[in-house]
């Protein structure tokens, strides 16, 4: 019940005029494109929500197809029904249990880091294990080609400390942030990946090393 599209961004297209003594033309410029691959569950989303993120978020073709892929959720939305009601609750039969005391001086790292305390200060945090079918993820799209760096860097089979450091780690092998000062105390940071997040602006005496350590952007 997932729509696969590909997904486009555009950066503006312009026709500039090209003028000379005899006569004016007009010259096309190209317009600038690239796109990634994401998973769209589209079966528990709203008509509305479809229908924006079709036409804001999807290439041309995707656009369309918009009509079928409506039909396609209203077909869907009996079964849609059915598994609300059928695992109404579920989530809340699921079990935690404790990670063996060989992970503890991992899991007590994870806990004293200053990052992992500023993101959980306002409620109760407890480390341990999951039923994880029984998890409810409310994300809406998941970035493929994302998913793929990831497994890249994931080893074939991992073992109980690597999960920790996937699943619990505050830190995080972060892609390149690019910087420009577009105006006086105007800037702008980009990056590749998709978790970079916004946190706070402020001033600091830091090294650049140390914000860069525990002050992830």
């Amino acid at each position: 019940m997932a729509s696969q599209g590909t997904m486009i961004e555009k950066e503006l297209g312009f026709r500039q005029e090209s003028r000379d003594c005899s006569s004016a033309q007009s010259v096309p410029v190209p317009v600038a494109t690239h796109f990634f691959q994401q998973e769209y569950l589209f079966a528990f989303a709203t008509q509305a929500e479809i229908f924006h993120y079709v036409r804001t978020q999807c290439a041309s073709e995707e656009v369309t197809r918009l009509p079928n892929i409506i039909a396609a959720w209203k077909v869907v939305q009996q079964r849609v029904g059915e598994v609300v009601a059928r695992e109404a609750g579920f989530p809340d039969t699921m079990q935690v249990s404790g990670i063996a005391s060989r992970h503890q001086a991992k899991l007590d790292s994870f806990a004293e880091d200053k990052l992992f305390q500023k993101t959980f200060s306002a409620v109760p945090v407890a480390l341990g294990m999951v039923e994880i079918d029984k998890l409810v993820a409310p994300q809406r799209t998941v970035n493929l080609n994302y998913v793929d760096r990831l497994k890249a860097g994931y080893p074939e089979k991992p073992q109980m400390d690597d999960l920790l450091d996937i699943c619990a780690s505050p830190k995080r092998n972060m892609e390149p942030i690019q910087h420009l000062e577009v105006a006086p105390n105007t800037h702008v940071f980009s990056s590749p990946n998709s978790d970079i997040r916004f946190l706070i602006v402020g001033f600091t005496n830091l090294m650049e090393s140390t914000l860069i350590a525990h002050c992830p952007i």
